[in-house]
């Protein structure tokens, strides 16, 4: 295992589970909590604080890597060179799920979480079985381990562990319609439910008044703080666009 943050420890856990023999590397010379995470996995060999040579990996099976360890560290290069399978914890995942198990992966630059949310809640009243998994929320906190993070902001990050909660109708007024202070009083109790619950710390502050666009589709709402607007589209073609002049007539 290589990296020892919140994933690589989640990936000890699911190893020593399948009563693998693990060897866990991290090149900090101070990884948070590293007495703790000793003491749960006893079995396991930990080498920390170092700069490992390419030889780190000869007796290696299987390599299990964080996200934020860089696939172009020389040993893990070597590695590769060799046929050993280097691999993240998705493909974990992926490889252990039961056969009948059918799983639909969301990506995207905007909209994941709106759109995992909404595609759980349709097969949960369809009747079928559903776990829906993705960092939402508090749990984004929670995952500050990236090679590119400067030390500052990594425990600037893990003190204040902010939350932002999308919005969306702000333009047309929809929102007007809420209670606000009601809708920032249960963001607090439930990041701080979930915070405990994952051993950070909640958030120093919160807010709900992220824009956000994409849910408008499904909501039905104006874009996030926009109002409500309509692009110019040139047409070729009259039919077709005294057709879209109609459909907005109507709202559409």
């Amino acid at each position: 295992m290589i990296g020892l943050g919140d994933t690589g420890q989640s990936v000890l856990q699911f190893l020593v589970n399948q009563n693998c023999v693990i060897r866990a590397i991290d090149t900090r010379t101070n990884v948070e909590g590293l007495g703790e995470i000793k003491a749960k996995f006893k079995d396991v060999e930990f080498i920390t604080g170092q700069i490992f040579p390419e030889s780190i990996t000869n007796d290696i099976e299987l390599i299990v890597i964080s996200p934020g360890v860089s696939l172009k560290e020389s040993y893990v290069v070597a590695a590769l060179v060799k046929g050993i399978p280097v691999i993240g914890d998705i493909e974990i995942f992926a490889q252990v799920k039961a056969a009948s198990a059918k799983v639909i992966g969301i990506t995207g630059s905007n909209g994941k979480t709106t759109v995992t949310s909404l595609v759980g809640e349709l097969l949960k009243a369809s009747g079928i079985t559903t776990i829906v998994a993705g960092n939402i929320g508090t749990l984004q906190a929670g995952y500050t381990d990236f090679h590119y993070l400067r030390d500052i902001w990594k425990r600037t990050t893990e003190k204040d562990a902010l939350i932002g909660v999308g919005m969306t109708g702000i333009g047309s007024g929809v929102v007007l319609g809420y209670d606000m202070k009601a809708a920032a009083i249960a963001v607090k109790e439930e990041n701080e439910r979930v915070a405990n619950l994952i051993g950070i710390n909640k958030a120093a502050r919160t807010t709900t008044v992220k824009p956000s666009g994409t849910s408008s589709l499904v909501l039905g709402t104006s874009s996030g703080i926009h109002a409500w607007r309509c692009e110019a589209v040139e047409f070729s073609d009259s039919q077709h666009a005294s057709g879209l002049y109609r459909a907005q007539d109507q709202g559409k």
